[in-house]
């Protein structure tokens, strides 16, 4: 996983620093952290405020090299332009390239309902309506269902 740090004034957007960052694959969904700073300037204590746009990417390992050198050849791009704006990156470590796994919501449904039944079964109640449902961020196959229950009569 690779990290890319971007430095700019205050006036500048999310788009400007995406177009600064274009070649690189970088988009907005790349994002992970925006700060703003104070930086001090020259001997006479002024600051200057900054932001500090943080992104990061997955690269296969096998391309680590050619990362490399396209995000070296942006850095200096990106000094060249000398206005103000300052760009470094770093390998933050490695990630699986595990595939995500892919579920059905109706079958993660039908899956709660079976257990929910054995459970009231249990205790001599029965599976009711669906009262609330939620799933975690990015929890592509965990579901949880909240049912009511109904009394044998």
């Amino acid at each position: 996983m690779f990290g890319v740090a971007v430095t700019s004034g205050v006036d500048t957007s999310l788009d400007d620093v995406i177009a600064l960052l274009q070649g690189s694959g970088i988009t907005a969904a790349n994002l992970q952290s925006l700060g703003e700073y104070s930086i001090a300037t020259g001997s006479s204590g002024q600051t200057t405020e900054t932001l500090n746009w943080r992104f990061s990417f997955t690269s296969p390992l096998a391309k680590n090299k050619d990362t490399i050198a396209m995000l070296t050849n942006l850095q200096a791009t990106i000094a060249k332009k000398n206005n103000g704006v300052t760009m470094s990156f770093s390998i933050q470590g490695t990630q699986s390239s595990v595939q995500p796994l892919i579920c059905s919501q109706s079958d993660l449904l039908t899956d709660a309902r079976t257990q929910a039944q054995k459970l009231a079964d249990g205790a001599g109640v029965s599976v009711g309506n669906i009262l609330a449902m939620s799933s975690p961020t990015g929890a592509a196959c965990l579901l949880t269902v909240r049912f009511a229950l109904l009394r044998y009569q």
